[in-house]
Order: C-alpha cells, then sequence, then structure tokens
C-alpha cells in the first residue's frame, strides 16, 4: 500500500511541525502575505512546501496538480491559477500550451515568498 504521507512516518511530520489546528490562527489569512515559505524534502525526497507550519502543498500530489492542469487547459483560452505552491499545476499549464490553444495564463499567489 502506497502511503498518502509525504513521510515514512505521518507522526515524524506532526512531532516537528505540530498539528494544523496548533498552528491555524483566524487571523492568518491578514498576515498570510508576510509569513515564512519553507521548502522541506522528506526521507523519500519529495518536497513539500509549509507556511506557517502548516503544510500547503506535497510532492505527491503531482499527479493530481497534471490532471488538473490538463482539464483546465483542454478549452483553451485564458487559465487562472489561484495559489502557486510548488508551481507544480503551472509548469503543467505551461507543457500543456502546445497541445491546447491557451491564450493567457496568469497567477494569483498571496505569500510573497
Amino acid at each position: 500500500m502506497k502511503r498518502i504521507y509525504p513521510s515514512d512516518d505521518r507522526f515524524d511530520i506532526e512531532k516537528r511541525i505540530g498539528t494544523r489546528i496548533d498552528k491555524y490562527d483566524f487571523n492568518v489569512k491578514e498576515e498570510w502575505e508576510h509569513l515564512e515559505a519553507s521548502f522541506i524534502k522528506t526521507k523519500q525526497g519529495e518536497e513539500v512546501l509549509y507556511i506557517n507550519g502548516l503544510e500547503v502543498m506535497a510532492g505527491f500530489e503531482e499527479p493530481y496538480m497534471k490532471k488538473l492542469a490538463q482539464i483546465a487547459c483542454s478549452k483553451g483560452g485564458n487559465v487562472l491559477n489561484v495559489g502557486y505552491g510548488l508551481g507544480l499545476a503551472d509548469q503543467f499549464i505551461e507543457d500543456f500550451r502546445s497541445e491546447y490553444p491557451v491564450e493567457e495564463h496568469h497567477i494569483i499567489e498571496l505569500n510573497n515568498d
């Protein structure tokens, strides 16, 4: 069975960064722009993005991001991605521009890092 967590042991991550509820603050949305983003490599070599200690995106999401990008590009036109994350979807959107008539690709990202 393939693990869905990027680490050998999800409890290893929780020990290092705590749980989401420990890190979440309803005021974080006002601070999100300036919070530090960090990129951590797991034991398997996957990259994981954390902002304020919260896991935002992990490398294991790549197949899902590819399919979403394909769907978003399938009718051409303008494509908007909200949230850059690890840039997976955006790289796939750019790759699909050779197959689909995508005219413009825009990204909205609140966090400065």
